[in-house]
């Protein structure tokens, strides 16, 4: 599926300069509290309360009949260890914003020289494009290379995006819209394609092409890590049963830098279970439930290591 901007809104613009002149530095922010689709009706936005408002549109873009043209109010922007995730509110209530009218666009070397130039301002050189869920690729003078399939590294098809809202029995109807766009994302129609997200670093813009078109200034953002959080031994900012299927994996293994190391002494054993265990549930995980307990095996096995530990020192 190929989609065309309307390009007398790009004349419109980039006659008016659309106000694009500056670019934007959104903080770098971790989380792991968003969740889009499939959340209790009514709150499905409630998760962006603390994430801060990387940049705020002016009321510019009027018009519409019957419904509203699409303009651009707010932008917010964060991620997780997997995703990253956009929440864009509009002015008005409209449909647009959640149908063919919205586009991001993802200079992901953040050089305006190349990629595609959105409304031929000379601010943003995309090579990603989304319209509502649907990446494609783009390049310097076009819009849509025509190379739309997105993989993963393992080269499976992973449905492109998650949007919310969207469509189910016709186009979605509201002011606000959120993406969870995952970080592996790559470039087919081949698998596995090739690699989106190869600096942490990368340019965003928010637009539409409906009346005289509405455009955000850039926004710069860059990829915020895991906080250190004790007993996470997966770097995913939470402590929880798959920070245990590390450190069982990995049961009395010697070696600097291991991942289940807790204590830093340079080997898997008890001490770091008790620091798993002790922190399950931080920072984000529920800590309603039960935190596994080391089976008789995997005691068995920490005994016998240690024991050979203490035979091998003896000769």
């Amino acid at each position: 599926m190929k989609h065309r901007p309307n390009f007398l809104a790009i004349l419109c613009v980039a006659s008016l300069g659309a106000g694009a002149s500056a670019q934007v530095i959104a903080p770098s922010l971790f989380t792991t509290s968003i969740q889009v689709r499939d959340e209790v009706e009514g709150t499905e936005f409630d998760d962006w309360a603390d994430i801060p408002i990387a940049l705020t549109d002016a009321l510019d873009n009027p018009g519409g009949f019957p419904a509203p043209f699409v303009d651009i109010n707010t932008v917010q922007i964060a991620n997780d260890a997997n995703n990253l995730y956009i929440r864009v509110t509009t002015h008005n209530t409209t449909n647009a914003p959640l149908g063919s009218g919205l586009y991001l666009a993802f200079d992901l070397d953040q050089d305006s020289a190349t990629g595609f130039d959105v409304f031929a301002l000379g601010e943003i050189g995309s090579e990603l494009g989304y319209i509502t869920d649907y990446p494609y690729e783009q390049a310097t003078g076009t819009f849509n290379t025509g190379v739309e399939g997105v993989v993963d590294y393992e080269g499976d098809f992973i449905g492109l995006g998650l949007t919310f809202p969207y469509y189910v029995t016709g186009p979605p109807v509201g002011t606000q819209m959120e993406w969870s766009i995952p970080l592996s994302l790559a470039i087919g129609p081949e698998a596995p394609g090739t690699p989106v997200f190869t600096s942490d670093s990368f340019n965003l813009m928010v637009w539409n092409d409906q009346g005289e078109g509405d455009v955000t200034e850039v926004i710069s953002y860059t990829l915020a890590a895991a906080p250190e959080v004790a007993g996470d031994y997966n770097s995913d900012g939470l402590v929880n049963a798959a920070d245990y299927t590390v450190w069982r994996d990995s049961l009395n293994d010697i070696g600097p830098d291991l991942p289940a190391d807790g204590n830093g002494d340079d080997e898997i054993n008890q001490a770091d279970y008790t620091i798993w265990a002790n922190n399950y549930g931080a920072p984000g995980t529920p800590a309603a439930v039960s935190v596994p307990e080391p089976t008789a095996l995997l005691l068995a096995a920490f005994a016998l290591g240690a024991l050979a530990r203490r035979s091998s020192n003896g000769r």
